[in-house]
């Protein structure tokens, strides 16, 4: 398969965009969280930069608007945060050297100013993005309502009723940012059932007699239901669909993690106990991939993936069959070779090998 060529980014100054008013994409904090381990940055961006990049290549950023509600900025920003302290904790345990790893105890402080600044920088993009600030103070008595009654989002009658309150609060943001926007067209893009439940759009439509627009994201891969409806909201959907060059790689890598030998995947043949009986490990297939992260730095971009993996085995008494494992592996393209290389894989005793380098190069089939 060849490999994508990457591409300039389009020089946008004076570019027309529509004088009337935008389509809002009004997105759920889970379509932002990244278990990136560069707590330099506010990780939030890498999965906007992925977003904003689509809309841009296929030149929607005329007729859009990223809304994200104030919640979704703190929620993500508290992640940020424990993940920080959970890494730094074993950091602290941790001697390679006798160089000391110098950790700052006011991480919380550099956060604020991290996420301050990215911010700042997102609203000045090619994309408009803007924070929808928390419902007023009228909007409680409609959450403790909504609560009691146990509606959607929050959960029925079986389960929890505060499962759903941050849920219920994006709702709610939502809500208000079309009162104060009644000439915008919103859309809700979420890959949270809850979020998509039909009495959330019954009462959008009764409240401002108009249909709210609802994608969920069952492909993690991509942002492909979201843009095919855009097109089709906007008029483009005659126009030749565009991938950006991120999405291009992710395609490229997806093609060639299916089709990689196993021999790539397993040290084999292996064995391996499960259940008191000794299983004969003799080959694995890739059944599902999941790329939930992606970071570039210099010359590399890793991608950090999540696989069902299908291990073939046999039995000391001749039965044969498959075993399913969830497993975790990372894998980097270098810019420069124009080639894939798989970095680490988590094998099915969940021990995590690591290749040294860039790892080992993936075949090209």
């Amino acid at each position: 398969l060849p490999l994508p060529t990457k591409p300039l980014k389009p020089h946008l100054t004076g570019q027309e965009k529509r004088n009337s008013e935008m389509i809002c994409i009004f997105l759920d904090s889970n379509m932002l969280y990244s278990r990136s381990l560069n707590f330099t940055t506010a990780r939030f961006v890498e999965k906007l930069d992925e977003l904003i990049g689509e809309i841009e290549v296929n030149d929607l950023y005329g007729y859009v608007k990223i809304v994200i509600p104030q919640i979704a900025v703190s929620e993500l920003r508290k992640q940020q945060i424990d993940d920080f302290s959970t890494v730094t904790k074993d950091l602290k345990k941790t001697r390679l050297t006798e160089q000391v790893i110098e950790i700052p105890e006011n991480y919380e402080d550099i956060c604020d100013e991290i996420f301050s600044r990215a911010i700042e920088q997102l609203r000045s993009g090619t994309v408009s993005v803007e924070i929808a600030p928390y419902p007023p103070d009228a909007a409680l008595q409609g959450l403790i309502q909504r609560a009691i009654r146990k509606e959607p989002p929050f959960e029925g009658k079986e389960k929890q009723t505060d499962k759903g309150f941050k849920d219920a609060l994006i709702w709610e943001s939502l809500l208000e940012y079309k009162r104060q926007n009644r000439g915008s067209d919103i859309l809700l893009y979420s890959k949270d059932n809850r979020m998509m439940d039909a009495f959330l759009e019954r009462e959008y439509q009764q409240v401002f007699g108009e249909k709210i627009q609802m994608v969920y994201r069952t492909n993690m891969n991509s942002h492909q239901e979201l843009l095919e409806r855009l097109r089709t909201l906007t008029g483009s959907k005659d126009k030749e669909q565009a991938v950006s060059f991120l999405q291009q790689l992710k395609n490229q890598l997806i093609q060639l993690l299916q089709d990689t030998p196993a021999e790539y995947l397993i040290d084999y043949p292996k064995s391996f106990e499960c259940g008191g009986e000794t299983l004969l490990i003799d080959g694995c297939t890739i059944q599902e991939i999941t790329i939930t992260d992606e970071s570039e730095e210099q010359d590399i971009i890793t991608f950090i993936l999540s696989l069902s993996m299908g291990y073939t085995y046999t039995t000391r008494d001749g039965g044969m069959g498959i075993l399913d494992v969830e497993s975790a592996a990372a894998a980097n393209y270098c810019i420069s070779e124009e080639k894939f290389y798989l970095q680490a894989i988590e094998d099915i005793e969940g021990i995590y090998i690591e290749y040294d380098g860039p790892g080992l190069e993936l075949p090209c089939v």
